[in-house]
């Protein structure tokens, strides 16, 4: 071992090939040898200042230690390479850069003092890149890691802050954790950098996304991103993306904005239900959003956006403990759409979906409140120019409201898979389209069923309900020729008003308790218009 028991000075780097120990500030000038100490190095309590490229250690089985008091290591303007596997002793802080461009790789793992009082911290601060390829803090021994600045900085693999805090101040371009980030708490500044979990993360306490770059939650499939205490990323500068892949948990409340998209490509609650509410676009709603995988929470949902999909199922309230609702709404512009590809469930509350433009529903699309009520609407800024939006539900597509009303608006046309409810209310089911026509999207399920005693069916269009066979309207579905294609109901009691010359209203009823007609207006009170009712059983008008 050869100590360097004061202060050391040299015109250039230095170079050692066994163990040595510095106690006192280590000042190197560039000279034209850069510094190579190839065995085990420990530094005391000092500032080790090189302005040439400086490598500590020749492998992982060389040891760098931090041993009895604080250390800065420094390169401004050069590069510093950490092939050892460092230990920092407790209590004890390794700060490497000290604000100038000190370029950084440590290719070995970073660990405290074993056995020890886990209290030992590391510090970043350097305008240059910063890239980490071994595991820091392994066996519990580092408490807190902070990037102070970087000009862009990788961790390779995992990376464990036991008792503290990784705080992340700044830096250039990406901060990506390829492997699991472990801590207490991770706490973000309001500054431009991007923020990439793709190794996944377990955090203990509430995070608050502050950057304004973009936020990645995964990037494969393996992927778990947990924040135990909740995870909002709310700022009034709000991250410009969000993607995320694998499976994204919390015990909290999960509340995210972004200003340009939110792609969820992996599940939400998978394993685990989200335990609190999930919250999107509360103060920015600019987001395009795409969910393509479930979605599983205990508590209450809301999304807000521009043009949302979802190709996944939807669930609030998993638990069945407090009927919390789901709330979609796609009106951040004129042109905003809703596309459903999937289940959307409640365990009793609430289902409401609004777009200031269409609404579709894919043939795997089965919305079901279990007697929550349902109100959906395609025209949510109420433009009425007949071209402000239509619902369509895809044949096999179904909305089923229990014991809960269903209600459904647009200003164009309205195509219905399968509706049905069991309320005992005057508008157990509602659908009105302002400027278009309510028909029939095919014949896998029962257009409409209402067959509770008391239950009212108020169907209202512009053009037609149902369309009838040509001027031939006294054939039925079943007689040779027949052109028109009713709605498939199953009522007690219905009231149907068009309001356009030569509209049409076609209802095939099943009843063997009757059919009442509580209204039946076609073409408004002076126009003309036809229509071909049928049931089953007996008529009342």
């Amino acid at each position: 071992l050869t100590t360097f028991a004061g202060t050391l000075e040299a015109n250039s780097g230095i170079n050692a090939a066994g163990p040595v120990k510095f106690q006192e500030d280590v000042v190197l000038a560039a000279g034209d040898t850069v510094t190579n100490l190839n065995g085990n190095v420990d530094l005391d309590g000092l500032t080790f200042s090189s302005a040439s490229n400086v490598s500590l250690g020749d492998n992982s089985s060389d040891v760098l230690t931090i041993s009895t008091a604080n250390v800065l290591v420094k390169t401004p303007d050069a590069s510093l390479n950490i092939p050892a596997t460092t230990t920092i002793n407790d209590g004890i802080d390794l700060t490497l850069g000290d604000g100038g461009e000190t370029t950084i790789l440590v290719a070995g793992p970073i660990t405290g003092q074993s056995a020890g009082t886990v209290d030992s911290n590391l510090v970043v601060n350097t305008t240059g890149a910063a890239s980490f390829e071994g595991t820091i803090g392994a066996g519990s021994q580092i408490q807190n890691i902070t990037l102070t600045q970087t000009g862009g900085s990788v961790f390779g693999s995992s990376v464990t802050s036991s008792g503290g805090t990784v705080l992340l101040s700044d830096t250039t371009g990406e901060i990506e954790f390829d492997g699991t980030l472990t801590a207490p708490t991770l706490t973000t500044a309001s500054e431009d950098y991007s923020l990439y979990l793709d190794g996944g993360s377990s955090i203990s306490n509430e995070v608050t996304i502050l950057n304004t770059g973009a936020l990645r939650l995964g990037d494969d499939t393996s992927d778990t991103n947990n924040f135990a205490g909740g995870l909002t990323a709310t700022a009034s500068t709000p991250v410009s993306t969000i993607t995320q892949h694998g499976d994204l948990l919390s015990a909290g409340n999960i509340s995210l904005d972004a200003s340009t998209a939110v792609d969820m490509d992996g599940t939400l609650g998978s394993s685990t239900a989200i335990a609190g509410d999930l919250i999107i676009g509360t103060n920015t709603s600019t987001a395009t959003l795409d969910f393509a995988d479930s979605i599983n929470v205990n508590g209450a949902i809301t999304i807000n956006g521009s043009n949302i999909l979802f190709n996944g199922s939807v669930s609030a309230d998993s638990d069945s403990s407090g009927d919390e609702a789901i709330t979609v709404n796609a009106v951040n512009q004129a042109n905003s759409s809703l596309t459903l590809n999937n289940d959307i469930i409640t365990n009793g509350g609430s289902i409401t979906l609004e777009a200031n433009d269409d609404i579709i529903f894919g043939e795997s699309s089965d919305i079901a409140s279990n007697n929550g009520i349902i109100i959906i609407n395609a025209d949510a800024d109420n433009t009425s120019a007949g071209s402000g939006g239509s619902l369509t539900m895809a044949d096999g597509a179904s909305i089923s409201g229990g014991s809960g009303t269903i209600t459904l608006t647009a200003d164009e046309n309205i195509v219905i898979g399968g509706l049905s409810s069991t309320n005992t209310s005057v508008t157990a089911i509602s659908v009105t389209s302002g400027n278009g026509s309510i028909v029939d999207g095919g014949d896998s399920d029962v257009d409409i069923t209402a067959s509770t005693t008391g239950a009212v069916v108020v169907l209202s269009a512009k053009d037609t309900i149902g369309t009838v066979s040509g001027a031939a309207i006294f054939l039925d579905p079943e007689d040779t020729g027949y052109a028109g294609n009713p709605l498939e109901t199953a009522l007690l009691s219905l009231s149907a008003t068009t309001a356009s010359t030569g509209s049409e209203i076609s209802i095939d009823n099943t009843s063997s308790s009757g059919l009442s007609l509580s209204s039946l207006q076609i073409g408004g009170a002076s126009a003309a218009g036809s229509s071909w009712i049928r049931n089953t059983s007996d008529f009342d008008v």
